[in-house]
């Protein structure tokens, strides 16, 4: 996304995957955000992350069991395969892994933006700012670019920002 507005940014930043429609620290194993969130990674299993994200997204007050085995239905999941997976608990430690990552940047809902960049020779990032909430796009742009100019100058040994 970003390199698509900023071409040539896509060294100095690490894009940012969305991976659940609610984040709560206080999710528990039968609490709807928490099935919800682990439906669309069952359905990431076949494909259908972003297809099963949007219907959640849509539909974010009935996240019901049997709602979302309608949704799998609207998405043409593989049901029985979807089902075994939501009842397995299979992503339950990948999500609680991404909420406890996300409470320690002070992440406590949705959306939040996280702009960053790349710590040379590994695949570590420097948090530089998080945005919370919807702030005007040209704001965010705004600041993801003067992210990627200063990038840029420190990169090539011009003064630090």
């Amino acid at each position: 996304m970003i390199e698509a507005a900023l071409p040539g940014a896509a060294p100095a930043y690490v894009p940012v995957e969305a991976r659940s429609a609610a984040i709560s620290s206080r999710l528990g194993r039968t609490s709807p955000g928490s099935q919800a969130a682990e439906a669309a990674a069952c359905a990431g299993d076949q494909k259908k992350f972003w297809e099963m994200h949007n219907l959640l997204f849509i539909h974010q007050h009935e996240l019901a069991p049997e709602q979302l085995s309608g949704y799998a239905r609207t998405i043409e999941l593989d049901l029985p395969a979807f089902e075994k997976c939501l009842s397995s608990g299979r992503h339950e430690g990948e999500i609680r892994g991404s909420i406890r990552l996300a409470n320690s940047l002070g992440i406590t809902g949705t959306p939040a933006y996280v702009l960053a960049r790349r710590i040379p020779g590994g695949d570590k990032v420097q948090v530089l700012e998080i945005v919370h909430g919807v702030p005007p796009h040209e704001e965010l742009e705004k600041r993801s670019t003067l992210f990627w100019l200063r990038s840029r100058r420190n990169s090539s040994g011009g003064e630090n920002a």
